[in-house]
């Protein structure tokens, strides 16, 4: 049985994402390039987040490109509510992207109520308002301590100190 990894790096109160998304565009660890997009779903027969998966996704004409670590701050620096989603984690510099683990680096200026349960239902494992937060999914996405333990992790807890990581798998 497969398991769909989740990995949640939630900024702390306060900090916004450029530190993080910094940290792993000057690390080498995001395969370049990705997507800029509205991070909500416009359709409302499905509404919620767009999955860092879904961003590679949509009609280009709906995507920006973003080519590397100037686009993504300039992505940043508009202030508005924006998911940029790249196909691949890279675990050390110069090493091949993991194909199967999408990067979601999620920015909401003014705060998100964001909600993370498992398929099973049962008590959420997060729920509260955040405005920056990171998502690692896919088969290929590190859980907790293999996060804590990668050298892109410690670059993204050393630009986050006090980040929450929730993981939520799927089967």
């Amino acid at each position: 049985m497969s398991f769909l990894v989740n990995l949640y790096v939630l900024a702390p109160a306060g900090a916004a994402l450029d530190g993080a998304a910094r940290a792993l565009a000057d690390g080498g660890f995001l395969a370049f390039p990705g997507w800029a997009c509205a991070p909500l779903r416009e359709r409302p027969a499905v509404p919620g987040l767009r999955t860092p998966q879904g961003g590679a996704l949509l009609d280009p004409s709906r995507r920006r490109e973003v080519g590397g670590a100037a686009g993504l701050a300039t992505e940043l620096a508009a202030g508005t509510p924006v998911l940029l989603a790249f196909p691949g984690l890279v675990a050390r510099p110069g090493a091949a992207p993991h194909p199967d683990c999408a990067v979601g680096l999620y920015a909401f200026p003014e705060g998100y109520a964001l909600r993370l349960a498992d398929e099973a239902g049962g008590p959420p494992r997060h729920e509260g308002t955040v405005r920056s937060w990171l998502h690692f999914q896919g088969e290929g996405a590190p859980g907790v301590e293999a996060f804590r333990g990668s050298e892109a992790g410690r670059a993204v807890l050393a630009a986050w100190p006090g980040a929450a990581l929730v993981q939520v798998d799927w089967t």
